[in-house]
């Protein structure tokens, strides 16, 4: 990631937060608004968090997800032990709750959150239970979904009170909503299936290992993405086009959010990276096997993802992270209007994995090169 000239003169808001001009709109043959945004001249420099909580410390485990409450806490889902903790404004931790078991209140695989005011919603992949926590961190009610889509994840609350869950297919016969896809499905606190707010394309950067050898993905470095509930819609990040699209509660796009702003070419020294993380990923022989089998059919794109993290700003409009190298000293963010134009470039000096918006500020979720989880929470 090349920093901005101008990022290394600035310090925490000390430019200025007016962004460039009027972003271009166009319409397509369906009248999709098509908001393209020039870079802006503002770039903000955050360079310290405000606070800090490290899985050296303990609470962290193989974090999941995050979720925001309307109190301000923030709610992590551990993967490691199966725990839910909940930290205030000033990173302490307010209550933990779950443990691993069939049982109400415990947890057996991946887990996602969502919050809905003060409750926290925690979906469990594996027995697709979804359990409600109170705001003091006990036991609300547990229920069963009935949904027969595959690959659900819990994706975050609308403002209406229901929750948006995402249903990844993976592999089907033909392009499009069948194959490397998300749905994006509205659901009651009660299980109840409201219908779909449509898709988008997903591909995975990563590929897994398993019985079979790797996952059907031939790509590295692939197109990135997150999708996020955005009031009653949806906002879905697309990092192989540096393309947000924004959907109305029916479904129907709303926006086509893109940007004037170079792609980086990918380099051999990126492939090299790649390649080496892989290898040094794999934990047995087979794996190896496997591995070495797969890395010459890798199908390499043309440039690095531009987009990853897409976090919703409640009436504020959205944050979508640009693509960043681990090693880089700050990583961009795109500060972004209810309107579509890019207001200014945020700088944070940290690799976000995942992250909330938390009032007038953010939290992100990132990994170091020895696997240590840090909790960052940041005044914007």
């Amino acid at each position: 990631m090349r920093l901005p000239a101008a990022a290394t003169l600035c310090l925490l808001t000390a430019c200025g937060s007016d962004g460039g001009g009027i972003p271009a709109t166009t319409t397509d043959s369906a009248g999709i608004a098509i908001i393209t945004s020039e870079v802006p001249s503002a770039v903000d420099t955050v360079a310290t968090p405000s606070w800090r909580v490290s899985s050296d410390a303990g609470p962290l485990s193989d974090v999941a997800d995050l979720a925001v409450m309307a109190n301000g806490n923030v709610v992590v889902a551990n993967g490691g032990n199966h725990t839910i903790v909940a930290f205030n404004s000033k990173g302490e931790e307010q209550w933990r709750f779950g443990r691993p078991g069939e049982g109400p209140g415990e947890f057996t695989s991946f887990l996602s959150l969502a919050a809905l005011g003060d409750t926290v919603y925690v979906f469990d992949f594996t027995n697709r239970k979804l359990t409600a926590i109170n705001p003091d961190g006990t036991l609300k009610g547990v229920v069963q979904l009935a949904i027969s889509e595959p690959n659900l994840e819990l994706a975050g609350g609308f403002n209406d009170g229901t929750l948006l869950f995402t249903s990844r297919t993976l592999l089907g016969p033909n392009p499009g909503i069948n194959r490397d896809s998300v749905t994006y499905m509205k659901v009651r606190p009660d299980g109840t299936p409201l219908g779909t707010l449509g898709w988008g394309r997903y591909r995975n950067v990563d590929f897994s290992i398993g019985e079979f050898g790797p996952n059907i993905h031939n790509e590295a470095l692939g197109a990135v993405g997150s999708v996020t509930a955005h009031g009653t819609g949806v906002a879905h990040a697309d990092g192989s086009s540096a393309q947000v699209t924004v959907r109305n509660p029916d479904g129907t796009i709303a926006q086509m959010l893109r940007w004037n702003s170079a792609l980086v070419p990918l380099s051999d020294a990126d492939r090299d990276a790649y390649i080496a993380e892989q290898r040094g990923s794999t934990t047995d022989e087979f794996q190896q096997r496997q591995l070495e089998a797969w890395l010459p059919n890798i199908v390499w794109p043309e440039h690095l993802p531009a987009t990853g993290v897409v976090v919703s700003r409640q009436g504020s409009g959205l944050l979508v992270a640009e693509y960043c190298a681990a090693a880089a000293t700050h990583c961009a963010w795109r500060d972004i209007d209810d309107n579509g134009r890019w207001r200014r470039t945020l700088m944070l000096p940290v690799r976000a994995t995942a992250a909330v918006a938390t009032g007038d500020g953010l939290v992100t979720l990132s990994v170091d090169d020895q696997g240590f989880e840090t909790l960052s929470g940041w005044r914007l």
